[in-house]
C-alpha cells in the first residue's frame, strides 16, 4: 500500500529543480503512479496480461490488487474501441460513488451508469462528430434532453469550452480540455478534422441554450438508460455497449464497506445482464479482495460470466520499467544500468524481485532510486552505486512490514 510518506516524496521531487535533460531524459518515466494522469501511458503500456475474455461478448470480472494496472488496462480497452472506425461497442466508464455503493435499490446501479453514459456521449460528440452530425433534429434533441441532467455541469459549459477552438486553432488541445473536464481517463486517438469539429460546435451551440432537460423521478433512472441506448442503437448505429466498471475500491471502508461493494457489484451484473433492448457487455476492473464476495454467488449456469485475475511476473515488471526508460530517453537506453557503476547491474531485475508484484510498486521504487541518484549527481557527477539501491530498498521493505 502506498504510504503518505511515499506519495509526499514524489511531490517533493517535482520541486527539486533537477534537470532531467542533463541525464538523457525527455521526461520523468516514473512520475505518474496513477494511469489516468500519464500523458505517455500508451507509448509504453504492457497489455499482454489483459485476458482474452475481456474482448469477448458477455461479462468478465477482472480481479487485481490496487496498483495492479486495472485503470491502465481499462483506458487501453476504451482507446482500442474508439480506434476502430467501423462497428464497435460504445464504451462507457462507470465509477460508482459512495452513495451508489450503499444504495441497495436499483438506483444504485442505474444512476452511476446514466452519469457515465451521459459523459461518454458528450465526449463522443466531440471526438467522433461525423457519427452524430446527420442525426434527425427530433432524435438529436431527445438525446440531449435525456443526458443534460446527468452531466457534472451545464451543457453550455462544455460547449463554451469547445468554442475555445476558434481562439486557439488547435482541435486536439480543445478536445483535451473538454475530455479532462468530464473524464480524463478517456484517451481517444485521431481527433476529427477542424471543419467537422466546427460543424459539431455550431450544432451544439444552437441546441444547448434552449434544451429542456428530461428529469426522471427517483427510481426511474433505468428508463433514461434504455432510451439513450436505444437512440444510440437506432440512430447512430452503435449496436452494442461495453460498460467498464472501475473505482469500486476508491473509498475508505468506513464510507463504503467491502462487503457492500461486493453486493453492489453482484447487483450490477444481474441488472445489466437483464437489460432489454440493448446488448451490454459488462467488464469489471475490481480489487482482488472482492473475489471472496463475488465468486460464491456466480452460478455454474452463468456461462457468460468470466472471472479472471490480473497477475504480474518479475519479467513483466522488468519489461514495464525498461519500456518506460526507453521511451523517456528517446531510445538512448532502456535500463538504469546505463547510469550505474560496474558494481551494480540488472537494476530493473533487482527492483522487480524486491517489490510486491504490482506495477505501481515497481514504478515507485524505480522512481525512488532514480530521483535519489539524480539529486546527488546534480551536485557531484557520479554513477548509481550498490548502496544507492540499498538506501531505497531498506525503507521500502520497512514500510511493507509495517503496512
Amino acid at each position: 500500500m502506498m504510504s503518505e510518506y511515499r506519495v509526499e516524496r514524489q511531490k517533493n521531487y517535482d520541486e527539486s529543480g533537477v534537470n532531467l535533460a542533463e541525464f538523457g531524459f525527455l521526461f520523468d518515466p516514473f512520475h505518474h503512479l496513477e494511469a489516468s494522469s500519464d500523458p505517455h501511458l500508451f507509448e509504453y503500456l504492457i497489455d499482454d496480461n489483459l485476458p482474452r475474455t475481456m474482448w469477448l461478448p458477455g461479462t468478465t470480472v477482472l480481479f487485481s490488487p490496487r496498483g495492479g494496472g486495472k485503470t491502465a488496462l481499462r483506458m487501453y480497452m476504451t482507446r482500442e474501441f474508439w480506434s476502430r472506425f467501423d462497428s464497435h461497442p460504445f464504451p462507457i466508464h462507470l465509477f460508482p460513488q459512495p452513495n451508489d455503493l450503499t444504495d441497495a435499490s436499483p438506483d444504485g446501479i442505474w444512476r452511476p451508469l446514466l452519469r457515465g453514459l451521459s459523459k461518454a456521449i458528450v465526449i463522443a460528440l466531440c471526438y467522433r462528430p461525423v457519427r452524430f452530425l446527420n442525426a434527425p433534429q427530433r432524435e438529436w434533441d431527445q438525446m440531449l434532453r435525456l443526458l443534460v441532467p446527468h452531466l457534472p455541469r451545464a451543457l453550455t459549459h462544455y460547449v463554451k469550452m469547445l468554442g475555445h477552438y476558434r481562439e486557439t486553432g488547435s482541435v486536439s488541445q480543445t478536445l483535451e480540455r473538454v475530455r479532462n473536464a468530464l473524464d480524463r481517463s478517456y484517451r481517444i486517438p485521431a481527433p476529427p478534422e477542424a471543419g467537422t469539429s466546427a460543424e459539431m460546435l455550431r450544432r451544439l451551440e444552437l441546441s444547448a441554450l434552449n434544451i429542456e432537460p428530461i428529469r426522471r423521478e427517483v427510481g426511474d433512472w433505468h428508463r433514461s438508460v434504455i432510451e439513450l441506448t436505444s437512440l444510440l442503437s437506432d440512430i447512430f448505429r452503435f449496436q452494442e455497449f461495453a460498460v467498464l466498471i472501475d473505482g469500486v475500491d476508491a473509498y475508505p471502508q468506513s464510507v463504503a464497506p467491502l462487503n457492500r461493494a461486493g453486493e453492489w457489484l453482484l447487483d450490477a451484473l444481474q441488472q445489466m445482464n437483464r437489460t432489454e433492448g440493448a446488448t451490454i457487455h459488462v467488464k469489471c476492473f475490481v480489487p482482488h479482495l472482492l473475489r471472496l464476495y463475488v465468486e460464491p454467488h456466480i452460478r455454474p449456469s452463468d456461462a457468460q460470466v468470466n472471472l479472471e485475475s490480473l497477475n504480474w511476473s518479475n519479467d513483466d515488471l522488468v519489461r514495464l520499467l525498461r519500456a518506460r526508460i526507453r521511451i523517456a530517453t528517446g531510445g538512448r537506453y532502456d535500463s538504469l544500468d546505463a547510469l550505474s557503476s560496474p558494481g551494480i547491474s540488472a537494476v530493473e531485475e533487482q527492483i522487480a524481485a524486491t517489490v510486491q508484484p504490482l506495477p505501481r510498486e515497481a514504478l515507485y521504487l524505480a522512481g525512488q532510486l532514480l530521483h535519489s541518484y539524480l539529486s546527488r549527481s546534480a551536485a557531484l557527477s557520479s554513477l548509481i552505486e550498490p548502496e544507492d539501491l540499498t538506501n531505497v530498498v531498506v525503507p521500502y521493505q520497512r514500510v511493507q512490514r509495517v503496512s
